[in-house]
């Protein structure tokens, strides 16, 4: 082998350790950077998605009930001690309770809000969809803007359930269409529906109505049932249209996690790992380094085991206040009000968010070896140049 060719090889095995070198700081990221950046256009989504934020347990609701049932005592047309009571028996699933009460209230105030709004959701989680459709029609009727107007989209919801209804009921997931033979296509009927519905007209990326549509779910999700496979599954749609994969993934995973059908479990699986496709498709082609789905599932599981150990601790909060006797609206207001972060699964993430940007050592380590190829490399292209020169002059002087 020549001298040249030689240099040449030393020059290329120079670059893959310094290319090598550098996917080593680049690999992780996809798995990490890429959820902090989805989370950061979506506030809260990942911590709703898990359950990590402030509410409450059954025992509350109980306890609740009871508080409020007593002091009813003495002011029994009192709609706010009725509102609460109402919402007590929903939570603890008393739906014909719920319902005779918010019926009782809209008797005296036909055109209140918050019990057209309560009555309409409390038949919605009965299962009665058509019935209660004309109370969040005259809820939004009354006041368009209550609660950033989350009932619009709550309105939109249940029309969509309903048309994606069949006489056997409704089947999960909504989104069947998606599913050719074994394959999931890129197909969004949720946000197909709720475009024609609206004749918003705006289907490009990032449309506003597609962030609202987000903020409305999530909404739901947290006054309401944060574990609902059918509020999850359309916001891992809507997630999935906005190019947030990760988020996406999260919440297919989490509605599968709440379904006892094995079919419709695999297949919210199945749309879970169809929202990373075309992200990790994109990152390996720009990067070359490839991501594996079992990561993100691990990264998932460790979430997950934190919001619940989160929560865990809150429960145990609500029950040792009422077992003492305390305030525990106020006791649960002054430490929850707040709707805490969830944890990062990346450790160099972690490092960074603490103050540190890595470890120091490794840093120091791949800075030094960073620095010798780069060394290595120009002094190589030097003796390569100097090489070639060299070989010129004497085929110039042979010729002579």
């Amino acid at each position: 082998m020549s001298q040249i060719s030689k240099t040449c090889s030393f020059v290329a095995g120079t670059l893959v350790i310094f290319v090598v070198c550098a996917a080593h700081t680049s690999a992780c990221l996809w798995d990490t950077e890429t959820l902090l950046e989805e989370r950061s256009r979506f506030p809260t989504a990942l911590e709703i998605i898990l359950g990590k934020f402030p509410r409450h347990t059954r025992e509350y609701y109980q306890w609740r009930l009871n508080d409020r049932l007593e002091k009813l005592k003495t002011s029994p047309d009192d709609d706010s001690l009725l509102d609460d009571v109402a919402a007590s028996y929903e939570k603890l699933g008393r739906y014909d309770d719920a319902i005779s009460v918010a019926k009782e209230q809209l008797a005296r105030h036909p055109e209140r809000y918050e019990s057209l709004a309560n009555l309409g959701t409390f038949l919605i989680h009965d299962g009665q969809l058509r019935e209660g459709l004309p109370y969040i029609e005259k809820a939004i009727e009354v006041n368009p803007d209550a609660h950033f107007g989350r009932e619009k989209y709550q309105l939109l919801l249940v029309k969509y359930v309903l048309s994606r209804s069949t006489d056997d009921g409704i089947e999960l997931p909504l989104a069947k269409s998606r599913f050719k033979d074994k394959s999931v296509e890129y197909d969004f009927p949720f946000l197909t529906f709720l475009e024609q519905e609206t004749l918003d007209g705006s289907s490009e990326h990032g449309s506003p109505q597609r962030d609202d549509a987000i903020k409305g779910i999530l909404g739901m999700m947290r006054f309401s049932r944060y574990d609902s496979p059918i509020l999850l599954e359309v916001l891992g749609e809507l997630h999935e249209s906005q190019s947030a994969g990760q988020l996406a993934y999260r919440a297919y995973m989490s509605a599968s996690q709440h379904v006892e059908d094995a079919d419709a479990k695999a297949r919210y699986q199945q749309l879970a790992s169809h929202a990373l496709e075309y992200p990790r498709m994109s990152w390996e082609s720009v990067n070359g380094v490839k991501i594996d789905e079992t990561e993100i599932a691990e990264d998932f599981r460790a979430e997950r085991a934190d919001a619940d150990l989160w929560f865990q601790s809150l429960a145990a909060d609500e029950r040792k206040w009422i077992a003492a006797g305390e305030a525990v609206d106020e006791k649960f207001n002054a430490k929850y009000r707040e709707i805490p972060e969830a944890i990062t699964t990346d450790p160099e993430t972690q490092r960074a968010s603490q103050g540190e940007t890595s470890d120091p050592a490794f840093d120091e380590l791949l800075g030094s070896l960073l620095t010798i190829s780069a060394l290595v490399i120009v002094a190589a292209f030097a003796l390569y140049v100097v090489l070639t020169r060299k070989r010129s002059a004497a085929k110039t002087i042979t010729s002579a």
